[in-house]
C-alpha cells in the first residue's frame, strides 16, 4: 500500500513504507501538491491566509509527529498535514456558511399584500427590478406606497418615493400614505442646496419622497422638443443630477434598501422617453453602482475627506430593490397581457412584471391584477380580481 496513510488525532501520516515511493516519484508527489493547492484556492480561501495556515500547521505538526510518527516520518509528511487541515478548515468554514447563504437566497422582499406575496412565492427577490404597469388611476401608486411601507417591518426603514411626473400635476403619495398607513411623507426639496457635510447626519439627510421635475412642465419624449428645448432639457437635467444621487446615497447609507420611482407616463416608443432615459440613469448609475463609486459621483474632489466615513457606511447594492410604476396606454388587463414588448421597453430588463387593468363582466367594469413574470421563483399566474378601498389594495 505506498499511498496508505495511517489515521491520527487531527492529521494523517504517510507509513514508513511510502518513504521509498515519495523519494524516487518527485514528480507525482509535485503534482499532487500542486493539485492540493489549487482545490485550496477553489475553495475561495485567501492565499496569504493559506500561506500563513499551512506555516502555522506545519510548525505545530512538526511536535505532534516528533511523537507519534518517530521513524515514521517521510518527505512530504508535514505539508500534507498540514494542507489536509486548511482543507478542514475550509470545508468547515464553507459547512457553517450555508445557512446563512441559504437564508439569503430565501429571504423575499413582502409588498405588504398578503394574497400578492402569494402570487409571489412569498415576495418580491431582493436586488431586482419590479415593473407595475397599468393605466393611470388603476392603482400603481397605491401597490408602491404599499411596498415602501412594509420596508419599516422587514428592514426598519420604509422605503423612498421618487416621482418623475415632468408636467406638475400630483400622485397623491402624501394624501394616500396618510390616509391607508398613517405614514407623514418626509419630502425632499428638489430646491434645497445639497450640503455634503451633512450627509451622515440621518436626522438631515433622511427623506422619504423626491419630485425631481416639479416645475419643468416638459414633454415626456424626445420627439416632442425642437433641438432648443432639447438642449434645455439636458442642461436641467444634469443641473439635477446631483440631488438625486445625494437623495438616493443619503437613504441608502441610512438603510433604506427599496425604491419605488413613480410618474412614468406613456410614450409611442419606449426609447423616446426622456423618463425611461432618466429611470435608465438612476438604476444602473445609483441604486445598482458599487457604493463607493456613487460615493465618487456625489462627493468628487472630497471623496478622499470622506473616505472613512463612505466605508463606514458601506451598504450591499445587490440587496436594493427598486418598483417601477409605468402608466399604459392599455386600459384592459386583456390588452395588457398581449401587449408587445419593443426596444427600449424596460420590461425586457424587469426580474418581476405585475399587470393592472381593467375587465368587463357583461356590463359590469372592474380590476384585476396580473404577475406577467417573476424570474428565479415560482409564481402563480391566475388573474386576481381587486379593490380600492380606505385600506389600500384588496384582492380577491
Amino acid at each position: 500500500m505506498p499511498w496508505a496513510a495511517t489515521r491520527s488525532p487531527g492529521h494523517f501520516c504517510f507509513p514508513n513504507d511510502a518513504r521509498a515511493q515519495s523519494r524516487g516519484d518527485g514528480a507525482r508527489a509535485g503534482n499532487r501538491s500542486t493539485s492540493r493547492s489549487a482545490d485550496s484556492n477553489r475553495l475561495g480561501r485567501d492565499s496569504n491566509t493559506i500561506t500563513s495556515t499551512v506555516a502555522r500547521s506545519t510548525s505545530e505538526c512538526e511536535c505532534e509527529c516528533e511523537c507519534e510518527m518517530k521513524s515514521r516520518r517521510g518527505p512530504g509528511t508535514h505539508v500534507f498535514v498540514a494542507i489536509s487541515r486548511v482543507v478542514k478548515l475550509a470545508a468547515d468554514f464553507d459547512e457553517s456558511l450555508r445557512p446563512l447563504a441559504k437564508e439569503k437566497n430565501l429571504s423575499r422582499l413582502q409588498t405588504g399584500i398578503p394574497r400578492l406575496d402569494e402570487l409571489l412565492g412569498g415576495g418580491l427577490i431582493p436586488g431586482t427590478l419590479t415593473v407595475v404597469m397599468g393605466a393611470t388611476g388603476i392603482g400603481k401608486t397605491q401597490l408602491g406606497l404599499s411596498f415602501a411601507n412594509q420596508g419599516q417591518q422587514q428592514e426598519g426603514e420604509r422605503g423612498v418615493l421618487f416621482d418623475l411626473t415632468a408636467r406638475g400635476d400630483s400622485q397623491n403619495h402624501q394624501a394616500y400614505a396618510e390616509r391607508i398607513f398613517d405614514w407623514t411623507i418626509q419630502e425632499q426639496s428638489v430646491d434645497d442646496a445639497v450640503f455634503l457635510d451633512r450627509i451622515w447626519d440621518k436626522e438631515q439627510t433622511r427623506r422619504d419622497f423626491l419630485h425631481l421635475f416639479r416645475h419643468s412642465g416638459r414633454r415626456v419624449t424626445a420627439s416632442d422638443m425642437d433641438a432648443d428645448a432639447w438642449r434645455e432639457w439636458k442642461y436641467e437635467q444634469a443641473k439635477k443630477l446631483d440631488r438625486a444621487i445625494a437623495f438616493f446615497y443619503g437613504n441608502l447609507v441610512h438603510g433604506v434598501r427599496r425604491c419605488v420611482i413613480d410618474g412614468v407616463e406613456p410614450a409611442v416608443k419606449a426609447a423616446d422617453s426622456i423618463q425611461l432615459e432618466m429611470f435608465d440613469y438612476i438604476y444602473h448609475q445609483i441604486l445598482h453602482k458599487e457604493y463607493d463609486w456613487v460615493a465618487r459621483d456625489l462627493f468628487r474632489v472630497e471623496f478622499r475627506k470622506n473616505a472613512e466615513s463612505i466605508t463606514q457606511h458601506a451598504y450591499d447594492h445587490q440587496q436594493v430593490a427598486c418598483m417601477l410604476l409605468y402608466t399604459s396606454h392599455e386600459v384592459m388587463l386583456d390588452d395588457l397581457i398581449t401587449r408587445p414588448i419593443e426596444s427600449g421597453d424596460e420590461l425586457a430588463n424587469a426580474n418581476t412584471i405585475i399587470l393592472m387593468g381593467k375587465t368587463k363582466d357583461g356590463n359590469k367594469m372592474g380590476r384585476a391584477l396580473h404577475v406577467a413574470k417573476h424570474r428565479g421563483s415560482a409564481c402563480d399566474e391566475s388573474i386576481v380580481p381587486f379593490q380600492i378601498d380606505e385600506t389600500g389594495l384588496v384582492l380577491d
